[in-house]
C-alpha cells in the first residue's frame, strides 16, 4: 500500500437475539417463534438452490408445525431456470407440514417466479404478497389461496352488478 491510501475493511456483524440465523452467498435463513424468513439474494443458481432446500427442510422438520414461512425475494438479482425445480419441490416439501407461506417479491419477473413455483407445487397454503403487511395478513388467517380468489370474484361481481343497476 502506498503512502496516504487507506486500506478498505468490511465489517458485518451480526446480533441474533431469540433466532437463528443461517446464511450462505444465496440465501439467508432466520428463523424466530412463529416466522422462518428466507431471504435470497444474488442470483440463484442451480446448485445453490438445492442447498437451501435442503437447509429450509433441515430447520422445518424440528420447528413447531404453526412455524410460517416467508421467501423474501426483493434481494434477488436473477434465478437461473434450472434452480426453479428445486424451489418448486421446497414448497412441495412445506406443503406436507401444512404451513402457511409467503413469497414476498415486489418486481414483476420474481412475482412470476413466485407464481410459479405456488402453482407448480400446488399449494393452497402458499401466496405471493407484494408488501409485508399481505404476508402479516395472509399468515394471520386460516383461509386457503382459493378462499380469497373466491372472495375477490364475489366482490367484483357485486360491484359490476351494483354499477349495472
Amino acid at each position: 500500500m502506498r503512502s496516504g491510501q487507506v486500506e478498505a475493511t468490511e465489517i458485518v456483524v451480526v446480533v441474533v437475539v431469540a433466532e437463528v440465523c443461517l446464511a450462505s452467498s444465496s440465501h439467508r435463513i432466520t428463523l424466530s417463534d412463529s416466522l422462518a424468513t428466507v431471504v435470497l439474494t444474488g442470483t440463484l443458481v442451480e446448485d445453490d438452490a438445492a442447498a437451501l432446500g435442503r437447509e429450509v427442510w433441515d430447520r422445518l422438520a424440528d420447528a413447531d408445525p404453526s412455524l410460517c414461512v416467508l421467501f423474501d425475494l426483493t434481494q434477488l438479482e436473477g434465478c437461473q431456470l434450472l434452480a426453479r425445480p428445486a424451489l418448486i419441490e421446497l414448497q412441495r416439501r412445506i406443503k406436507l407440514g401444512k404451513r402457511r407461506t409467503a413469497w414476498f417479491a415486489t418486481r414483476p419477473r420474481f412475482r412470476g417466479l413466485a407464481l410459479l413455483v405456488c402453482h407448480e407445487a400446488n399449494d393452497a397454503r402458499a401466496s405471493v404478497v407484494t408488501t409485508l403487511q399481505q404476508a402479516k395478513e395472509w399468515f394471520a388467517g386460516d383461509g386457503l389461496r382459493e378462499d380469497a380468489a373466491k372472495r375477490v370474484a364475489r366482490r367484483l361481481a357485486e360491484i359490476k352488478a351494483g354499477a349495472s343497476s
